[in-house]
C-alpha cells in the first residue's frame, strides 16, 4: 500500500464498489431522509445505524476551490492543479480535484459532473471536471 492508497473497509466498501462501475454514491438515511458524504456508520441526522446508500446524478457546483502549486507527490500529481469543495446537486458536500481545466477556468458556482479514473493500484477514483 502506498501512503496515498485509502484501504477499503466494510463500510466504505460500498462507495468503492459503485465507483469501479461508474457510479458516485452517497449515504442516505431511510428514516429522516438526511443525507451525507462521508460514509458513517450512523445517520449524522437522527443517530439511526445503517443508512442506506443512493445514486447520485454525479452534478454538483463549486462551493470552494484552490490551486495547489507545490504538490506532496508530483509525479502523482502534477502541479498546479485544483482541490474543490463540490456541493452535490443531491446535497453532500465532496473534497475533490477538479480536472481537465486550467486553474483559472475553475471558480465558485462553477457547473462540474463526476468522472472516474482508475489509480495505480486499480482503485477507481472520483475526481469532477467543469460542464
Amino acid at each position: 500500500m502506498t501512503p496515498h492508497t485509502v484501504a477499503t473497509t466494510a463500510l466504505t466498501r460500498p462507495f468503492w464498489d459503485a465507483a469501479s462501475e461508474g457510479r458516485l454514491v452517497i449515504q442516505q438515511c431511510p428514516a429522516c431522509g438526511h443525507r451525507q458524504w462521508t460514509p458513517q456508520f450512523a445517520c449524522q441526522g437522527c443517530l439511526r445505524e445503517e443508512p442506506e446508500w443512493l445514486t447520485c446524478s454525479g452534478n454538483g457546483i463549486i462551493y470552494s476551490a484552490s490551486t495547489v502549486h507545490r504538490s506532496p507527490d508530483a509525479e502523482r500529481w502534477p502541479p498546479p492543479y485544483v482541490v474543490a469543495i463540490v456541493a452535490l446537486a443531491e446535497g453532500p458536500h465532496m473534497l475533490t480535484t477538479v480536472v481537465g481545466a486550467l486553474p483559472s477556468e475553475v471558480h465558485i458556482g462553477a457547473s462540474v459532473h463526476v468522472v472516474f479514473r482508475a489509480d495505480d493500484d486499480g482503485r477507481w477514483l472520483y475526481e469532477f471536471e467543469l460542464t
